[in-house]
């Protein structure tokens, strides 16, 4: 097997270096000697965990009476190398032998033997003892029995653990069943739907409702945060061979099986929970269904009728639908048995959700297609008690403080036109606090009318006022205009004695000079007459200025004339119209104080009876 020196120098002086003969050395050693392998085929089948526990007794002895055989081979080889001194590290060969063993010695320990084979000699011995020997190594005491012995009593339990109950072959472990199940290896193809081309996939989903957030009137939506649950059957996901009736995976395997393209028709915004986890459960049982749950929290969409508001009902949808299936390949519906769940504990601060819950469906015609479509109906009723407190009590009290003007006396001008001015300000301004949270909508609202019905009861108890301040004043423009009477007849009584004086001496036929100074004095009283016209808008009867006056059939009016005395004005009859006048206006505050508080009270009994009666029990019909 070795080369002579001659030969050897003879090939390196045809011209090959001493690297390829190493190497064509190396290759024909290598070719026999196939036991070099034996340690990598050692590693393989101590990773095969599965194959590793099941082995029984013969077949780790028929494993290594291969080893020993290779071993010896390997043995036999070294001196032959040794001695041919070409330049090959030998010692390679020998470290290999010892790995190899090793590896063998580790496989045996794991075996059901317990690392113990007949004999009292270590293989791993033996082979180290290689190292130390220059010449022939001897052969190691491997003896192999023909048959497997039989398990000991401390190893009762080696036949159990090599075969799964059942006799049924060997069983697999979690991972290689879902490998099997699921894997690359299994034909599963998460991107084709179950029953392919066949009838679609019904998927039955419940809800489970954790908290059911605040509702806004200005956006017109509703936050609420769910467990959403949808199950279907998927026969390619069904197993006979694991003993459980389902598994529990991790949602990282959602992404390796097909699930339905389910969303939300009618939402606005909404978001996963990952803390600590991602909140999302998968289940599969043994025929195949599958149950997916999954943790939202969501906005949606609530289009509000606040005609009643804030004595109002609304009625909010959520509006589950498919986005890229047809009916023709997925079919939603809701769980037979209690579909919507609410949890125990749950509060609304404003509204109080119904026990009722319409179910239904909501199909969705497309140009792309017909697409399925569940809904359900959340009844919320709103409770009254914010808005009493915060907008009906102090719009009435404001409205009853306005009433107090009517005891003030009517001299106290400041007192009664502050008080006044004051509630209509802080009525307008509760008016519009009460709009500031609601939407700019065309139609009027229940709390607008209670709004605008007190502000006008607020501003009429103002005008109220105005009207009494008004009358009380007028005896003092009746004595004014008594007085300007009276000194313009005392100077057309001069005028008329100057006219006679005239009359006298030229009395003659012919001559109607007179005539004209009567017609100027008319005129004048006609001018009398539009100045007292103008006067405020009154006029009194028995002035001295009857003579101008005519009625329809051309004859005087019955009056003093301009030549009778003009009785004097006194000191009484100044008090007697003053008294009379303050007497009317009280009287109008009197008349006031019953009429404001009976109106304001037949409002109210108007306005409750038909919101929170009439128009209630519509709304409820219409539920």
């Amino acid at each position: 097997m070795g080369l002579g020196d001659g030969e050897m120098w003879h090939r390196l002086g045809n011209g090959d270096n001493v690297s390829n003969w190493r190497r064509k050395k190396r290759s024909k050693i290598r070719s026999s000697l196939p036991f070099l392998n034996v340690q990598s085929r050692a590693r393989r089948l101590e990773g095969q965990t599965p194959w590793k526990n099941q082995l029984h007794g013969g077949s780790v002895m028929i494993l290594l009476a291969g080893a020993s055989s290779l071993i010896e081979r390997q043995s036999a080889l070294i001196p032959d190398l040794r001695s041919e001194n070409d330049g090959l590290n030998t010692e390679r060969l020998q470290v290999k032998s010892v790995r190899m063993a090793r590896s063998v010695e580790a496989l045996l320990d794991s075996s059901p033997m317990g690392g113990k084979v007949p004999g009292d000699n270590s293989y791993v011995q033996q082979a180290n003892s290689m190292q130390k020997e220059t010449g022939q190594v001897s052969k190691p005491n491997f003896l192999v029995p023909s048959t497997p012995p039989p398990c000991s009593p401390e190893l009762s339990s080696c036949k159990e653990e090599t075969k799964p109950p059942g006799g049924a072959g060997p069983q697999l472990s979690p991972s290689d069943f879902l490998d099997k199940l699921m894997g690359r290896t299994s034909g599963y193809d998460a991107r084709i739907r179950p029953n392919f081309k066949g009838p679609p996939v019904n998927v039955t989903c419940n809800i489970f409702i954790n908290s059911f957030g605040s509702i806004t009137e200005t956006t017109m939506d509703y936050r609420l945060n769910v467990f959403l649950r949808q199950e279907w059957n998927d026969p390619r996901l069904a197993y006979s061979e694991y003993p459980d009736d389902s598994l529990d995976l991790d949602p990282s395997m959602l992404d390796s099986i097909w699930k339905p393209d389910l969303f939300f028709a009618n939402e606005k915004g909404a978001n996963f929970h990952e803390v600590t986890t991602d909140n999302k459960l998968l289940r599969i049982f043994h025929d195949g269904r599958v149950l997916y749950s999954i943790r939202l929290t969501l906005i949606l969409s609530c289009p509000m009728d606040l005609k009643n508001f804030p004595m109002d009902i609304q009625t909010c949808t959520m509006q589950l639908e498919s986005f890229g299936y047809t009916m023709n390949d997925l079919i939603f519906e809701w769980l037979s048995d209690n579909p919507v769940q609410v949890a125990d504990d749950l509060t609304l601060p404003q509204f109080l959700l119904k026990e009722e819950k319409d179910l239904g469906y909501c199909t969705k015609h497309y140009n792309t297609g017909k697409f399925t479509c569940i809904e359900v109906k959340f009844h919320l009723e709103r409770q009254m008690g914010y808005y009493l407190i915060q907008m009906y009590i102090p719009s009435l009290l404001i409205v009853i403080l306005s009433w107090v003007s009517f005891w003030i006396n009517m001299d106290a001008a400041p007192a009664r036109v502050g008080l006044g001015i004051t509630t209509v300000l802080t009525m307008t301004t509760q008016s519009s606090g009460s709009r500031a949270s609601l939407p700019k909508v065309s139609y009027v609202k229940a709390i607008d009318i209670w709004m605008a019905v007190c502000l006008l009861f607020v501003f009429a108890a103002l005008l109220e006022y105005a009207a009494v301040n008004f009358v009380s004043r007028q005896h003092k423009e009746f004595i004014r205009l008594r007085k300007k009477q009276r000194q313009q007849r005392i100077a057309t009584g001069s005028r008329a004695a100057s006219v006679e004086s005239l009359r006298k001496p030229n009395d003659i036929p012919g001559n109607n000079s007179a005539y004209r100074n009567l017609s100027q004095h008319c005129s004048a009283c006609a001018r009398e007459e539009e100045l007292m016209r103008e006067s405020r808008g009154f006029y009194f009867r028995g002035y001295g200025l009857g003579h101008c006056l005519q009625a329809k059939d051309g004859t005087a009016v019955e009056g003093p004339t301009v030549f009778s005395p003009l009785p004097p004005v006194t000191m009484y009859d100044g008090e007697v119209l003053h008294k009379r006048f303050v007497d009317r206006a009280k009287r109008i505050d009197t008349i006031s104080r019953a009429v404001f508080p009976l109106s304001f009270l037949i409002f109210n009994i108007f306005y409750w009876v038909t919101y929170k009666v009439l128009r209630h029990e519509d709304i409820h019909a219409n539920l």
